[in-house]
């Protein structure tokens, strides 16, 4: 069984299975929710989606955008002396 998406997986037990084999994880693993991708990508908690977004056009959304507190550390790394 081919998981679609599988980068955005959360563990949430121990594995005692196969990691090159995703079927061997039904069960185990579950996907990230819109929300929590938010989180880790640094938006503000009041942020919201226009309504009548599909959680997939969400998914898409977010995984087109980028963390701007990290590329704002790698250009402040990079352009300070």
């Amino acid at each position: 069984r081919y998981f679609r998406g599988s980068g955005s997986v959360l563990q949430f037990k121990k594995l005692e299975k196969d990691p090159e084999k995703m079927e061997d994880f039904s069960g185990v693993l579950r996907m990230f929710t819109p929300e929590e991708v938010m989180t880790l990508q640094g938006f503000p908690k009041a942020f919201t989606f226009p309504a009548g977004l599909t959680k997939i056009q969400k998914y898409k959304l977010l995984g087109n955008s980028i963390n701007v507190f990290v590329i704002y550390q790698v250009f402040n790394f990079l352009l300070t002396p």
